[in-house]
């Protein structure tokens, strides 16, 4: 196991195109507990108590759950690449895309300070 790259190692050697796979090169795939929970407590309303084939049902959601969100995480990672590569080699990109973050930052700081907090 101390063969396997790390995620960073493992972003930093790829390009556009295998960025998107880098997670799972790097042997991580699910780690978070609260999806179990989420399948736990919000799958089993759509699967009939009284069917004869629940268990089915219930991993035929689960995979269609989860085929749909990894579609969708690669296809975020994927175009996100993209454009981090478009923006990193221009450095006048890079200036005003860290501006605006910056402005995006303050703006929502002041207005979290402006904000009353009503009493309950």
């Amino acid at each position: 196991m101390a063969d396997r790259p790390s995620f960073a190692e493992a972003c930093c050697r790829a390009d556009a195109g295998d960025i998107a796979f880098a997670h799972l090169r790097a042997g991580r795939a699910d780690q978070y507990p609260e999806s179990a929970l989420f399948f736990l407590a919000f799958l089993p309303q759509f699967v009939d108590p009284e069917g004869a084939h629940r268990l089915a049902a219930f991993l035929m959601l689960g995979t269609v759950f989860n085929t749909t969100g990894l579609l969708w995480n690669l296809f975020v990672a994927w175009s996100s690449a993209g454009i981090g590569q478009r923006f990193n080699g221009i450095p006048v990109r890079m200036d005003a895309l860290h501006r605006i973050a910056g402005a995006v930052f303050v703006i929502l700081g002041v207005k979290l300070a402006l904000t009353v907090r009503q009493a309950s």
